[in-house]
C-alpha cells in the first residue's frame, strides 16, 4: 500500500477509536457509562445472585416493561426489597404498577436544614 493509504487509515482508527471512547464514557451525573464518583458504571448490569440483597434501582431514564414489573413483583413477593433513588418522578409509574402509594416529586433535595 502506498504511504498515504496507511495515513488515511491510520487517521480513521484513531478517530473512530476516540468517538467510541466518547460514546462510552460520559461525566454524566448517575449515567451508567460514568466511570467517575458520580456514576453507576459499578452497578451497571449487576444480577442480583443474594436473594436477601435488596435490588437498587437509580435515576430511571425509561418507562418500566411489563416483564420488568412482573419480575420486580414476584422478587417483591418472595420478600425482596426494593430502593428506587429517583429525583425526577420517573419512577412513579413503576411504584404505581407495583402497587405502592408512594411517589416521587421532583426535584433535588440538596440540603436537610432547609
Amino acid at each position: 500500500m502506498k504511504r498515504e493509504t496507511w495515513a488515511v487509515l491510520i487517521v480513521l482508527l484513531l478517530a473512530g477509536a476516540a468517538a467510541y471512547a466518547h460514546a462510552t464514557n460520559t461525566t454524566e451525573d448517575y449515567s451508567r457509562y460514568n466511570v467517575g464518583w458520580n456514576g453507576t458504571s459499578n452497578f451497571a448490569g449487576r444480577e442480583v445472585r443474594d436473594p436477601g440483597a435488596p435490588i437498587l434501582i437509580l435515576a430511571p431514564d425509561r418507562p418500566f416493561t411489563a416483564e420488568d414489573v412482573g419480575y420486580l413483583q414476584a422478587f417483591l413477593s418472595d420478600g425482596g426489597r426494593v430502593i428506587i433513588a429517583d429525583e425526577d418522578g420517573n419512577a412513579n409509574r413503576l411504584l404505581a404498577d407495583l402497587g405502592s402509594s408512594m411517589r416521587i416529586r421532583p426535584g433535588n433535595l440538596a440540603s436537610l436544614d432547609r
